[in-house]
């Protein structure tokens, strides 16, 4: 069940707010980020629906952008080389790529690629990061949409209930998913799962609205090349820093 009740939340989140650590000589322990999440919860007149939840870490702000910029530089070197080689269809495909992740360089709208919602964080107290440590937390409304990276382009389509990854890859034309054998799906939570969605090694999985899928490079678009690999594992990695909605409340933290 994604959402829970405002006193559930708060009575589980007690948990997180235990002010010592040992004897009653120690000192307080430093608040986490679990703390801010219940103390936020607890201000809201509705209950966060957690599988949109995020936080960025501090430590993760600069790389997030290094990263950005090492993508752009690799969907432009493979983008002229399939210009050069004589697929213009894949190079404007790409240069779609590369005016979308340029556009992604809004400082908040970043998270950390990892679960740092609260429920994650109650049953992982010893590796909740310390409140200091985090640059923003966030939430946002489950978005009507399902996000496709293919050789259409980027393209989003309407989430429908049961929507699948085989329903996903039904929607562009056959030529976006020309020899692709493997597909990265990036979920609302930030993690990335990799399926076979070739004839000969299909898989299926439920698709989440807010999801984005990339359709991997086949080798013949450099996939099997150093650049190519390296952008099959870094776009889905840099996509899992992305917001997973675009009605989103983001807090700052001191």
């Amino acid at each position: 069940m994604r959402n829970h009740s405002h006193s559930l939340w708060l009575a589980a989140g007690l948990l997180a707010l235990a002010p010592y650590v040992g004897s009653a000589e120690q000192e307080p322990a430093e608040e986490s980020l679990a703390d801010s999440w219940v103390t936020w919860q607890d201000e809201l007149s509705e209950p966060i629906d957690w599988a949109y939840g995020f936080a960025l870490r501090s430590r993760d702000v600069r790389p997030i952008e290094h990263e950005r910029r090492r993508i752009l530089a690799e969907i432009e070197l493979i983008g002229q080389t399939m210009d050069v080689g004589g697929r213009p269809e894949v190079a404007q495909a790409l240069d779609t790529w590369s005016q979308t992740v340029d556009a992604m360089d809004a400082s908040p709208q970043v998270r950390s690629a990892e679960r740092l919602d609260l429920p994650w964080l109650l049953a992982n107290l010893r590796h909740a990061p310390a409140q200091t440590d985090i640059e923003h937390m966030g939430y946002c409304t489950p978005p009507d949409w399902v996000e496709l990276w293919s050789l259409d382009g980027v393209d989003r389509h309407e989430w429908t209930p049961g929507m699948t990854l085989q329903d996903v890859l039904d929607k562009p034309s056959r030529a976006a998913l020309r020899g692709t054998d493997t597909a990265a799906v990036v979920t609302p939570l930030g993690e990335v799962h990799v399926f076979g969605v070739a004839p000969w090694n299909r898989e299926d999985t439920t698709i989440a609205p807010g999801t984005r899928v990339m359709a991997h490079l086949h080798v013949r678009d450099l996939g099997s090349s150093v650049e190519g690999d390296l952008l099959n594992q870094r776009l889905p990695r840099f996509l899992a820093t992305r917001l997973p909605g675009d009605n989103c409340t983001i807090r700052e933290l001191p």
